[in-house]
């Protein structure tokens, strides 16, 4: 039977946790901090500082992850990790390393949330969906031939809130009264990760990780846990403070993660204007490499190794004895036909950089982009949930940057990662924006932007969501509910 364990943070990593705060800075000496300030380059530098900031400062490894927090039965404080069974060997060997294992941006392999439409309800009002949440689970596979892990860390702050609340069991979800507001300080940050292997250790932040990879995303049989060096190729930072209660919206991109796409962005859809190998090259000039990490140079079109662009990769797996596609299999080759992404950055960055007199890490300011970010420009103080009001396409307008990113809605605020969004219209506030949780009465709550509230909570220790353990590894032994500490 698989045991999960729970691993308790150190007091050194206590004490560092209650040291952090949301905004880690990178500000000029005796300049006013711009993450108290409003406006686009003032809420674009504040990110940018927060980010350089957090590389420099290693700070989200003292986090827990939202498997860490929804795995165990009885959480514990904020840094604590959750440890699959496969994982405890080399969690004990190396201790205080966190475990990943999402492949593709919604699926979780720790969570197995598998098919979750029952959770992705539609909502009343204006531009209401009519069916699911529009989130793609399909995978990136870069260009090394491996396929990009997912990670949602969630700061002491947020971690706190949530386990004050009991917000980590689906039974508190389903009669909380309101909608769900995260409080001042809260931070949120989806990493994406990428194998080193074949790559300059010197262009990216790295960490050592366990990466897990359960049943249901392998070709030979049973769970497996490898201990990889992996290298940072994108990042969503969301933050509240009290100079902007609501969320602000960042992300970040390795330089090279991908070409800028060569057309503007249709009103409505995914921009599928990939440039071609003589371009990529030319872009590519002075690097050190050879491809970008989401678009192999020898790209063009939709034939040959790499998939059309911005759409999903072919299949991997051996067919059954029936002949149907069996999915993906992450310790398989991609399949030679089409089984690799071919990425185009749908959103142009801001490119920002350090300004002279910032103390910031040469290893961001040389390797690492802010596309943009987005925030709200609206009436609204102390701790606020504008989800349900921006939620109507016509009260978008004070969701900003306003952008001409697209040839019909000049207005429209556009945002997204060329290593989350590949296969999606990019637009983050917007989208999640939409993420609610229904109660067994129908009553429909806003999880205030948080989709992992929606999708993970009910696949969890606490959860209620029989659907999310169909090929799931074992449960933790009756004997010990809370997992061994």
């Amino acid at each position: 039977m698989s045991e999960k364990v729970r691993i308790l943070p150190s007091i050194a990593t206590l004490i560092l946790l209650a040291c952090v705060t949301p905004m880690t800075p990178g500000v000029i000496e005796g300049a006013t901090d711009p993450c108290e300030l409003s406006g686009q380059s003032n809420i674009d530098q504040c990110a940018w500082n927060t980010f350089a900031g957090y590389l420099t400062n290693n700070t989200w490894t003292a986090w827990s992850s939202t498997a860490d927090l929804l795995n165990q039965k009885d959480p514990g404080p904020s840094g604590s990790r959750f440890i699959p069974e496969a994982c405890h060997d080399l969690s004990v060997d190396n201790p205080g390393l966190r475990v990943i294992s999402q492949v593709g941006k919604v699926a979780d392999s720790v969570f197995e949330a598998g098919d979750v439409t029952t959770r992705q309800y539609t909502y009343s009002g204006s531009g209401q969906r009519t069916s699911g949440i529009g989130l793609s689970g399909d995978p990136v596979v870069a260009e090394n031939g491996t396929f990009l892990r997912y990670e949602i860390m969630v700061n002491p702050t947020a971690y706190d809130w949530i386990v004050a609340n009991d917000l980590y069991k689906a039974a508190t979800l389903e009669t909380w009264d309101g909608d769900l507001i995260f409080p001042d300080g809260s931070v949120v940050i989806k990493n994406a990760w990428l194998h080193l292997g074949g790559l300059p250790a010197g262009k990216f932040y790295t960490e050592e990780l366990l990466v897990y990879t359960a049943p249901n995303l392998l070709a030979d049989p049973g769970d497996s846990c490898e201990k990889m060096t992996m290298a940072l190729v994108g990042q969503h930072v969301a933050t509240k403070t009290s100079a902007q209660p609501a969320w602000t919206w960042a992300t970040f991109e390795h330089v090279y993660a991908a070409p800028d796409c060569t057309a503007t962005q249709a009103d409505s859809g995914v921009n599928t204007s990939c440039p071609d190998s003589a371009a990529k090259t030319a872009a590519l000039s002075g690097s050190g490499l050879s491809d970008f990490l989401l678009n192999p140079t020898a790209c063009s079109g939709g034939s040959g190794a790499c998939a059309a662009c911005n759409t999903k990769p072919a299949f991997n797996c051996d067919p059954n004895a029936s002949g149907v596609d069996q999915g993906y299999c992450v310790d398989d080759p991609p399949n030679a036909a089409q089984g690799k992404t071919q990425a185009c950055r749908q959103v142009a960055p801001s490119y920002y950089r350090k300004q002279a007199g910032e103390n910031q890490s040469t290893l961001s300011n040389d390797n690492y982009m802010l596309i943009s970010t987005q925030w709200y420009d609206g009436a609204g103080t102390g701790d606020i949930n504008v989800a349900p009001t921006v939620r109507e396409s016509s009260n978008r307008t004070n969701i900003k940057p306003a952008s001409t990113a697209t040839a019909a809605s000049p207005t429209k605020s556009l945002l997204g990662n060329s290593s989350m969004e590949s296969y999606e219209r990019s637009n983050c506030v917007g989208c999640h924006s939409s993420s609610v949780f229904k109660q067994p009465d129908g009553t429909q709550i806003s999880t205030d932007f948080m989709f992992w509230m929606t999708i993970e909570v009910p696949c969890g220790a606490n959860g209620d969501d029989a659907s999310c353990e169909s090929e799931a590894p074992l449960p933790v032994p009756a004997s010990d509910p809370q997992g061994s500490p």
